[in-house]
């Protein structure tokens, strides 16, 4: 099953025998491709980041249906069965804990950052303290929007929160309304809400930080590899779920000699 061609780019078919196209638009979803199908079992490489995986996965679409870690976190859909994950980035105690799937824990199984396009300009930074909060819509709540202000209280010199929400908040017509409530926390002149932009000029603005924070108990896999690539410290507290334990894994293998 392809997710669609939401994304503007071609689909590469070229590892499936077969591929067909399911995409939601307007909150509907056209199954007609797959109605009638022998499927003994789906597999899902992630759920909850697109509409079609979350509505194909209610609607049971195979008598077994499993899910991987291309989102890490569990579905919360009492219709996947699976979560197939590895052995040495779940936690020892208990990892079951942490899904309502039936976790499957496989030896090796772990997942490759893809390293980013994108060249360093070791662009100079400004006088004052630069913080990227490189961080989606679910990302910015109250309680981090609190702790930003503490730190402010805290600081001895000038900081600047520099905030990344992505195409969500641009797609969800959410942008303005995110300055407002962070208005009502920080002083205006302490932050700035990006919009969205190209993926260059994205990593150009990420430089001028002095360093990434990450919004905890959330992960942030991508964006520490981001930080990595232009030598911006960052830092990773880690969690006892795999989504939150990999910027931590992947800060702790860049120290690494190879």
């Amino acid at each position: 099953l392809n997710r669609g061609m939401t994304t503007g780019k071609p689909t590469d078919t070229s590892l499936f025998k077969r591929v067909l196209p399911i995409e939601a638009t307007n909150d509907r979803i056209d199954v007609t491709p797959i109605v009638g199908n022998d499927f003994q079992l789906a597999y899902f490489t992630d759920m909850g980041m697109s509409q079609e995986s979350i509505y194909l996965a209610s609607m049971r679409i195979a008598p077994i249906q499993c899910m991987g870690t291309g989102h890490p976190v569990t579905s919360a859909c009492p219709e996947m069965d699976y979560f197939i994950s590895g052995a040495e980035v779940e936690t020892k105690d208990r990892p079951e804990d942490n899904y309502d799937e039936r976790l499957v824990l496989l030896p090796g199984l772990s997942v490759q950052p893809v390293k980013p396009k994108y060249t360093p300009k070791f662009t100079p930074k400004p006088e004052f303290f630069v913080i990227n909060l490189p961080w989606m819509h679910m990302k910015n709540n109250c309680e981090m929007a609190e702790l930003l202000r503490t730190i402010l209280d805290r600081a001895h010199r000038k900081v600047h929160y520099s905030i990344f929400p992505g195409c969500s908040m641009t797609r969800n017509s959410s942008h303005m309304a995110l300055i407002q409530d962070y208005a009502r926390i920080l002083p205006e002149d302490s932050f700035y809400i990006h919009p969205s932009y190209p993926y260059q000029d994205y990593m150009e603005q990420q430089e001028l930080g002095r360093f990434t924070m990450h919004s905890f108990p959330f992960g942030g896999g991508t964006t520490a590899v981001d930080s990595l690539i232009i030598g911006c410290p960052l830092t990773v507290p880690r969690g006892r779920h795999e989504y939150n334990r990999y910027p931590a894994a992947i800060l702790e293998l860049s120290l690494i000699p190879i």
